[in-house]
């Protein structure tokens, strides 16, 4: 097992439910600084969910969500937006906004985090 100081991101005991409906149940997850992760599973089981907890856009019920030394539903406004800029992720059929061209996504970032013309 990794040091916790080796990893990016750690999930502890992480619990969340839909209303009565149980999603994810006590998961542990431990993600190395400098590895790409894919998170696989059958329709429903909180693939998407786990990313949305991880990104903050979902608070736990239970446990947490540390990334970089930081619990991300402690994280105010300010701090989660600056967190959110420093990791990307991929939803499947999600990757580009449907209302931009490829040129406006591509340029996106660039946009909203350089100071470029």
């Amino acid at each position: 097992m990794n040091n916790s100081s080796d990893n990016l991101i750690e999930v502890r005991d992480l619990h969340f439910a839909y209303g009565a409906r149980k999603i994810l149940k006590g998961i542990n997850l431990s993600i190395p600084r400098g590895k790409v992760v894919a998170i696989l599973g059958a329709s429903g089981v909180g693939k998407t969910t786990l990313l949305r907890l991880i990104g903050g856009q979902l608070r736990p019920d239970r446990g947490e969500v540390e990334i970089a030394g930081k619990i991300v539903h402690q994280l105010d406004e300010t701090g989660l937006y600056e967190l959110r800029r420093k990791m990307g992720m991929m939803f499947q059929m999600g990757g580009l906004f449907s209302d931009m061209s490829m040129f406006e996504n591509i340029a996106f970032p660039m946009r909203e985090l350089t100071d470029l013309p």
